[in-house]
């Protein structure tokens, strides 16, 4: 959203973005933040907690929202709304005003759950709350192609309002780098781990699948060392994963991490790793990509739609351990093929990613909403 506000600015477009963003952060001058003043989340805290954050934050959202809007309704010519919770309220108040709204989860029945408790959970509530907000939006975005025809072709949502436009990347600041002008080497030192590297990005949930990267590199030969940024409610099962299998010289755990240190490591990487059950169009596999890096990526949700297997990139079938495993063999040894990968991958990244052409797709729906309305 903070990318997608400023990029929309740029195009001439006033933004009203109801966001907590972090002090200091760049925002065009035709941004307006309303500051939606949202809980902390807490990342280590289950199903349970997540569900928790999600409430309270989507109420968070929705309040400032509202207040916004009462003040100055005459004024605004479209309302997009991100999330669950405080879309799916606002979808519900009579505004007179387009209704955009961007759908980023893929649907549970093409996910995986971690229980038969969180899989009814996450049904019951994409069945009350995403879909509601579909049918009653003027018109939704998705972030990959497969959820578009989910949309269509299992929920019933009327095609002609349904676009496919996926997240984008700062291609400005996700770009392939010297490693040694971004002090590779120094990066390395700072989280504790030296030599060569694969790099996982993501929260440690069950559904990211970061156990079985564990149990791929049980039996990796190549000297490469794994890297896992992000925090998450699996942490610590997975920290005593690596501990019973002794992998502690191998994988290391850095948590969260600052964006410019961020771009260090992925720049410094050699190969991008991304093991999930489940997917909508993951936003760390485009700024792998963007950065020149290969990646080995799960085939499922929106993936398949922007690595082309063998291309620009690799893909294994979920929890395929042992094919993951050749893969981070393959990419640890032959250089020439890294390179070739590398250079498409950046390259594909920045023709379709970039967030002024999100930016652009966005700005042609409001126009048609606000003509036709």
């Amino acid at each position: 959203m903070y990318y997608l506000a400023n990029s929309l600015a740029k195009l001439g477009h006033r933004i009203c973005l109801i966001s907590d963003v972090v002090r200091g952060c760049y925002l065009h001058n035709n941004v307006k933040i309303s500051e939606a003043h949202s809980p902390p989340p807490i990342l280590s805290t289950g199903f349970c907690g997540q569900m928790i954050n999600q409430t309270l934050g989507g109420l968070s959202v929705f309040r400032s929202a509202f207040l916004e809007l009462i003040r100055g309704n005459s004024t605004f010519d479209v309302v997009h709304t991100h999330g669950r919770l405080g879309a799916t309220l606002l979808s519900v108040l009579k505004l007179g005003i387009p209704f955009v709204y961007t759908l980023h989860d893929s649907s549970p029945w093409s996910s995986f759950c971690h229980s038969s408790i969180e899989q009814a959970a996450r049904k019951a509530a994409y069945s009350n709350l995403e879909m509601r907000t579909c049918e009653r939006a003027d018109h939704v975005a998705v972030v990959s192609q497969a959820m578009r025809n989910e949309l269509v072709s299992r929920f019933g949502i009327d095609e002609r309002k349904v676009s496919f436009i996926p997240s984008g990347v700062d291609t400005r600041t996700f770009k392939p780098r010297d490693p040694e002008e971004i002090g590779a080497e120094d990066i390395g030192k700072k989280y504790g781990f030296a030599g060569k590297y694969c790099i996982y990005v993501g929260q440690l949930l069950p559904r990211k699948g970061v156990v079985h990267l564990v149990e791929a590199f049980k039996g990796v030969k190549a000297d490469i060392k794994c890297v896992i940024v992000g925090e998450g409610p699996d942490k610590a099962k997975l920290c005593e994963l690596v501990n019973n299998l002794d992998l502690r010289r191998k994988i290391r755990f850095v948590g969260a991490v600052p964006l410019g240190d961020l771009v260090k490591l992925y720049a410094s990487a050699s190969f991008f790793v991304l093991p999930s059950l489940s997917e909508g169009l993951p936003l760390v596999v485009v700024e792998a990509q963007s950065c020149g890096l290969p990646v080995i990526a799960s085939e499922v949700g929106g993936i398949p739609e922007v690595i082309m297997d063998g291309y620009n990139g690799f893909l294994v079938k979920p929890q395929d351990i042992d094919r993951m495993r050749d893969l981070i063999e393959l990419l640890s040894e032959d250089e020439k093929l890294c390179r070739r990968i590398s250079s498409r991958a950046s390259k594909f990244a920045l023709e379709n990613f970039s967030w002024d052409k999100v930016a652009e797709k966005y700005g042609r729906i409001y126009k048609n909403l606000v003509n036709s309305n």
